[in-house]
């Protein structure tokens, strides 16, 4: 076998590990984004579904409110003022209370995925 042939069978085969190697990179990529991303869509649901409770909880609290005070409108307001403080505490507390929670979860899940996966 000549040294040109050997040297063109050789490209060959390297193109064709790189095309293998990128195409692992590719499936890997999707693979974990797909999981993440699932994780996030299905928190996303959770969440929606603790406003919708926190809201029909807020309905309850005002009309009994209401009623303790003899005025719906004064009981509504109170559970306003306490969904208000309680933005604002979030407000101020963003970072603490949501951000660096909500990042170390997901860093949780990404270790998750490694040790579900052995790699």
């Amino acid at each position: 076998m000549e040294t040109s042939e050997k040297f063109k069978e050789l490209k060959s085969q390297l193109m064709l590990y790189l095309e293998s190697k990128v195409e692992l990179y590719r499936l890997e990529a999707i693979d974990h984004s797909t999981y993440l991303l699932s994780f996030v869509i299905g928190l996303m649901i959770v969440i929606a579904i603790m406003l919708i409770f926190l809201v029909s909880l807020g309905f309850f609290l005002g009309h009994l409110l209401g009623e303790l005070l003899g005025n719906d409108w004064m009981g509504f307001a109170l559970v306003s003022l306490f969904y208000l403080i309680t933005l604002l505490i979030c407000y101020w507390r963003f970072r603490k209370m949501i951000q660096e929670p909500l990042q170390n979860l997901l860093i949780n899940k990404i270790d998750q995925y490694y040790e579900e996966k052995g790699k």
